[in-house]
This record gives C-alpha cells, structure tokens and sequence, in this order.
C-alpha cells in the first residue's frame, strides 16, 4: 500500500480492512503503522542524499534512480517484502523526485531549520496515487 500512497488519511486507510472493527486504539495503531513505513522512507533517502554530497554531488543533474539501483532496492525489500505484490512503475519516480528534492534542499542549506523537511513531504504526498481496489478483498495478501 505505502508504494502507491504515503500519506494516506486514517478513513481511507480503515476502508482497505472492512473484517476489522476500528476503535481509537486500533485506528492509532494504523496510522503509526504508516508513519513508520514513512519514517523508514525518508531516513534512508536523506543518509543516501547526505552520502552522495559527501562524495562531492552539488546537483540534481545526475541523480538517477532505476529498479536496478541499491537505494530503491532497500526500500522495496523492506515494503513489499517476497515481492509478492506488483511495484507501480510510477514508486520508481517518487524515489527519485524525494532524493532530488532532499539534494537541493541541503545543499541549499536550509537544513538547519526546525522544519526544513516540511516542504518535502508536501510536495512527496502530491505524488500519492489511489491504492487499488484489489487491496480492499479480504484473501488478498499483504
């Protein structure tokens, strides 16, 4: 589900469940759930991106991300882990878009505010895409 959408609502979220009864607890657990899918995300595209300046990138022009790379790799072995679910092509292109948008942002510097990554997922949770209908059967496997 996280390689379609990352910032999914808590109502939308419960819809692809209809055999579980949500109450407060097990809603919370949910949306922590897709916090931490979204927290493991974004930690190891900044330590790439933190990675690639070290090693002496000062621009987006190169950054290119491909199944084949190790970056996109990790993250699919962690959410779709047996590659038992098809990988929308278009999960590819928000990896790619969420590194360049963390190159350009520290290496503008704007790093040592409070809130400097709020943009980032602002603009990464543009790229949210519906999560398909099949995800809503209940013998579907995650």
């Amino acid at each position: 589900m996280f390689l379609y959408c990352r910032y999914p609502n808590s109502t939308y979220l419960k819809s692809f469940f209809p055999e579980v009864k949500f109450n407060r607890y097990n809603t919370a657990q949910l949306v922590k759930w897709f916090s931490n899918f979204r927290e493991y995300y974004y930690i190891n595209i900044e330590r790439y991106v933190r990675k690639l300046i070290a090693e002496g990138i000062k621009t987006s022009d190169c950054v290119r991300i491909t199944p084949k790379h190790a970056l996109y790799r990790t993250l699919i072995g962690h959410y779709n882990r047996g590659i038992e679910n098809e990988i929308p092509p278009e999960f590819c292109q928000v990896v790619e878009r969420t590194v360049i948008e963390f190159l350009m942002a520290i290496i503008s510097e704007p790093d040592s505010h409070s809130a400097w990554k709020k943009k980032i997922y602002k603009t990464i949770a543009k790229l949210d895409q519906p999560i398909p209908e099949k995800f809503k059967n209940s013998h579907y496997r995650f």
